[in-house]
């Protein structure tokens, strides 16, 4: 092997390295939470949905309401605005029809049907660099949502 190939090939191998590197630190902390009227929204999943750079993902909720936005590239998402939905919660499993059943049932009615579709629900995001935290109180149906949002700059 040449000097010149074996130069070249450490340089693809940095230039890999770096690229993979901007990428993590391209991702935002985001966090926050979901009431209904004041109340936290138990259960469910909110969807942080980005069209024009095909980002679309979603995170559960906690038992407090409170969410944190992650994926197997890490915490967080890249800057950018985003429209958002919550949704009754995503079944990982079933162990019986009559539990596909039982959950098809449930209405949740601390998700209005206008919050669950992204286009329909008024909520949306703006994601800056370093830390955010998005406040999404939903109202009965028709009413418009409260949304808050703080962003700390990095430091």
């Amino acid at each position: 092997m040449s000097h010149g190939s074996r130069t070249l090939g450490v340089t693809i191998a940095i230039l890999i390295a770096a690229t993979i590197g901007c990428a993590r630190e391209r991702l935002q902390v985001v966090k926050g939470r979901v009431t209904f009227q004041g109340v936290p929204v138990v259960e469910g999943v909110v969807l942080f949905n980005n069209e024009v750079a095909g980002i679309s993902l979603t995170t559960k909720l906690q038992p407090d309401g409170s969410f944190e936005v992650g994926s197997y590239q890490g915490v967080g998402l890249p800057v950018g605005s985003y429209l958002i939905a919550v949704q009754p919660p995503i079944p990982e499993s079933f162990s019986s029809i009559g539990e596909i059943g039982s959950l098809a049932s449930r209405k949740y009615e601390n998700i209005p049907h206008q919050y669950r579709d992204p286009k329909t629900s008024g909520l949306t995001a703006e994601v800056r660099p370093g830390s955010n935290a998005f406040s999404f109180d939903l109202l009965p149906k028709s009413a418009p949502a409260v949304t808050k949002s703080k962003s700390e700059a990095k430091k």
